[in-house]
């Protein structure tokens, strides 16, 4: 779209002023990813089902940064991978990154500690909706709630797996395990009233079964 600003003065050379606009539809992909204290061994990439590039981390990562990253992305669906040989999780915890991916504002992954690399699929319908959300790195679902917490967390797990024992391990966002408690029933709650305000990531890990979300605690 071209925009035309009209105005008459004793110069008619310099009367008309013109500007182009593009419009893109589609929904928005935003990454959030910083790197440890080894970004060379980070990288990443977000392709469609086809093969085809729409973008990828940048040449000559710089340790412990933040790249983010905002995408328009039309109706298909895409594979967005991470890699790293130690998880992001950086020396025993110190120096550690982290990576969040949001659709459309929504939270779809994030995490810190994995094992070689994280993925997810997602597609987008003609609604402008999320139409599968393929967490690869997990096999059964868990959400916390309230969300934003302040003083209490409840982890609730769908299908909990009763033959084996599931923990939860609370983690700041510099790496550091700040808390952990074995996970007894579907619905468990943490005493959360000695953390302080801010972002969490949250790994609920069994043998076999393994998820990540992120807690918000507000004082």
């Amino acid at each position: 779209m071209t925009v035309w600003i009209v105005d008459s003065d004793e110069n008619p050379s310099n009367d008309t002023l013109s500007t182009s606009f593009t419009f893109q539809k589609g929904i928005s992909f935003v990454s959030n990813i910083k790197t440890d204290m080894y970004p060379e061994q980070t990288s990443w990439i977000l392709k469609d089902t086809e093969g085809n590039i729409i973008a990828q981390n940048p040449i000559g990562l710089m340790p412990q940064t933040v790249y983010n990253d905002t995408f328009c992305l039309d109706t298909g669906c895409y594979d967005f991978v991470i890699y790293d040989s130690n998880g992001l999780h950086g020396n025993n915890g110190s120096g550690a990154g982290y990576y969040y991916l949001y659709l459309n504002r929504e939270h779809i992954l994030s995490g810190v500690r994995f094992e070689g690399k994280d993925s997810i699929r997602f597609c987008i319908d003609k609604t402008s909706s999320i139409r599968e959300n393929e967490l690869q790195h997990t096999d059964f679902k868990a959400i916390i709630y309230p969300n934003p917490a302040h003083t209490i967390a409840t982890i609730s797990i769908n299908e909990y797996p009763f033959n084996e024992k599931i923990y939860a391990n609370i983690y700041s966002l510099d790496g550091r395990k700040i808390h952990s408690t074995h996970l007894k029933n579907k619905h468990q709650q943490i005493d959360i009233s000695n953390f302080q305000s801010g972002i969490y990531i949250v790994e609920i890990k069994g043998e076999s079964h393994f998820s990540v979300q992120k807690l918000i605690i507000q004082k």
